[in-house]
């Protein structure tokens, strides 16, 4: 983040100054992979590892983004070398080596668990070493310390922040399964990040904005030369270089595999790999002792791999654009440069006094980019048609919309449109219609349908959920998150959000009258009161308790004690009013729990 301020300060903010920044900080990765091999491992052909690095079509692809995964990647680099200086130059360089390391944590996420895999494995199998030089030892722990204060500070304010990425990635460890299924599922998964079949082999685990099509995320070719160098690591175990190298492919894919494997969280992996491929070849290489034809293997070598690189970068741009026909949110996203840089500006530009409201339903983040690229953010919104499907708001008759065909049908399909009037299309590279500059006015009698629709919609849903072990009638409002078992599985993350009604209401209806002595429940931030009626039988008269919250910190946590009976409750009625918001409004209940 603060190279990327650096940058931007120095040269502003562009797509190209970004990206130039990550990928010259990839170039400084090569840079620390190369300097490893000739002054650690001292082989004559280091440089080499530099052309399997660019020939890495995983490294070659993200370099040229934005993603942190790359920075992180690189500073590892600069970690290792800086590690195997600190064992075969001068103590002095576990300084730089921790710095680096920290660094690496601090850039990406999954750095963390990377960087705690590395340092325990280097502490344990370079033990003695250390032992030897306990006086640099002890004020690296000193510089150690200093570095983890903002991370043990960040921890302590947040003390939830790694079991929420969790619950964001959907890890199976927050699921509720037994230790023993945790543990195999962790060893498959990361025995799979491991493995050859995910790294050589084109594959459909990661999303295809993470690939280049036909391609492993390693090239398949260098397979010979890698395993070549795995096994020469293997048999040189006792050497700290090549037991560091083995260390660091172990260590990569040990965050990712805590939810999935994805090449982003696995990158750091083409360090090791290109290692391990360059000590190969260059294995390869000293088998012929004639010095010429050892000079004429690698001259081959640097003309071959010049060859393919320059072969795989005319692929990517020339057929790049065109390798899927997916280009929205889960494809490649396409279209941030095509709107934000020279589509909306140019219409804003001839439209001086029109708004434009743009889908944020085509890429991640796309909020983002109303502050990166210089739009009059008074003039452009994000806002999506179905805000105006779902419930009738006035539409300005200056502003246009930029919609996906998708939402254009939608917006067809709902009859609450007159025919649009599309301005502009803007096409994907392989040639389909993408996006549509249109004007939307609603037909003369949407009032009507806006009100049939929200009597239908205030119908209850009727389901069963199982609670206590009986299968339990629940009838509640719509949702347009979640599920009704989502309110009483125990897991407060989880979710059932409101379509729109106001009040929320659930009710249950029990197979025989059960004791309740009270409910607790959780919900999204809100004003809210909640009411119950709780009945003994159908023809009873119920019981009201109600109670009313404002202003309670964070996401509400309360319960309702029902100490005025029944006794036994067969039906329960809860309805859940948001006082500080009208209707349409969406409600979220996040845990009701029975006592």
């Amino acid at each position: 983040m603060y190279l990327h301020a650096l940058t931007a300060t120095l040269f502003g903010k562009s797509i190209l100054i970004t990206r130039a920044t990550s990928a010259v900080m990839s170039l400084f990765g090569a840079l620390a992979i190369g300097l490893s091999l000739k002054l650690a491992f001292k082989i004559k052909w280091w440089w080499l590892v530099v052309l399997f690095l660019t020939l890495t079509p995983a490294w070659f692809f993200h370099s040229r983004t934005a993603f942190e995964t790359v920075m992180m990647v690189s500073l590892y680099a600069w970690f290792l070398l800086c590690y195997l200086l600190y064992r075969y130059r001068s103590p002095n360089f576990l300084f730089p080596a921790l710095i680096f390391g920290a660094a690496t944590l601090y850039a990406y996420s999954n750095g963390q668990a990377v960087m705690v895999a590395s340092g325990i494995l280097l502490l344990i199998f370079d033990l003695p070493y250390h032992l030897r030089h306990w006086r640099t030892g002890v004020l690296g722990v000193g510089l150690l310390v200093l570095l983890a204060m903002p991370y043990l500070r960040f921890r302590l304010q947040n003390p939830e922040a790694i079991s929420s990425q969790l619950r964001i990635l959907d890890s199976y460890w927050l699921q509720p399964i037994s230790l023993q299924e945790k543990l195999a599922h962790f060893a498959a998964t990361y025995a799979y990040g491991l493995s050859p079949q995910y790294w050589f082999i084109p594959n459909n685990q990661d999303l295809i904005r993470h690939q280049m099509k036909g391609y492993g995320h390693i090239a398949l070719w260098t397979l010979p030369f890698f395993a070549l160098g795995v096994i020469l690591c293997l048999r040189r175990f006792k050497s700290a270089a090549h037991r560091a190298v083995l260390i660091a492919a172990l260590a990569a894919p040990f965050g990712s595999a805590l939810a999935d494997i994805a090449v982003t969280r696995a990158l750091l992996f083409v360090v090791p790999a290109s290692m391990f491929a360059a000590l190969g070849l260059d294995a390869v290489i000293a088998w012929f002792k004639s010095p010429r034809v050892q000079w004429a293997l690698a001259l081959a070598s640097f003309v071959v791999m010049s060859f393919l690189s320059f072969g795989m970068l005319r692929d990517a741009l020339v057929n790049g654009p065109t390798w899927f026909d997916n280009y929205g949110l889960y494809g490649m996203a396409w279209g941030t440069k095509q709107l934000f840089a020279e589509a909306i500006p140019a219409f804003l530009q001839r439209h001086p006094t029109e708004t434009v409201y743009l889908t944020s339903t085509w890429a991640n983040g796309t909020d983002i980019f109303l502050r990166f690229f210089p739009v009059d953010s008074r003039r452009v919104q994000m806002l999506n048609v179905d805000y105006f499907i779902a419930n009738e708001h006035a539409i300005d008759p200056n502003a246009v919309f930029v919609m996906t065909p998708d939402e254009v049908d939608r917006a067809n399909v709902s009859q609450k449109f007159k025919p649009l009037a599309v301005e502009q299309t803007i096409q994907y590279p392989n040639g389909v219609a993408g996006f549509h500059f249109a004007r939307l006015a609603y037909v003369d009698n949407v009032d009507e349908v806006f009100a049939a629709e929200r009597e239908a919609r205030r119908k209850l849903v009727v389901e069963s959920v199982v609670l206590g072990g009986e299968t339990v009638q629940v009838s509640h409002s719509l949702f347009d998150i979640g599920r009704v078992q989502d309110l009483f599985d125990g897991d407060p993350f989880t979710l059932a959000r409101g379509l729109e009604a106001n009040p929320l209401i659930v009710e249950m209806v029990f197979p025989k009258p059960r004791p309740i002595q009270g409910v607790a429940g959780s919900f999204g931030k809100m004003n809210f009161k909640w009411t119950f009626l709780l009945y003994a039988d159908q023809d009873a008269a119920p019981v009201e308790y109600a109670a009313q919250y404002a202003d309670l910190p964070g996401e509400p946590r309360v319960q309702m004690d029902f100490d005025r009976g029944p006794a036994l409750v067969s039906r329960i009625r809860l309805e859940i009013l948001a006082t500080n918001l009208g209707e349409p409004v969406h409600v979220h209940v996040r845990e009701l729990s029975l006592r």
